[in-house]
């Protein structure tokens, strides 16, 4: 976990989305069990996601705000 990267959101949505179709389409008790238990994990990685990329997002805007505009710099 030291090294973990966190995925993307876009990445995390497609892999929930695949377990809820895992878990549709399971037969057997002991599969769906297993396919709802990857859904748990993948609904997880998603809100992981969507809480870092929202935090982001959220810390850039900070930074901007608290800018200030130096006109010694030239900008083009």
């Amino acid at each position: 976990m030291l090294n973990y990267k966190p995925i993307s959101v876009d990445r995390a949505r497609v892999q929930y989305f695949q377990a809820v179709n895992d878990v549709n389409q399971a037969v057997g008790g002991i599969e769906r069990d297993k396919a709802r238990s990857a859904q748990r994990r993948a609904t997880q990685v998603l809100q992981n996601a969507q809480r870092i990329d929202r935090n982001k997002k959220e810390a850039q805007a900070r930074a901007k705000k608290r800018r200030r505009v130096d006109w010694n710099v030239a900008v083009f």
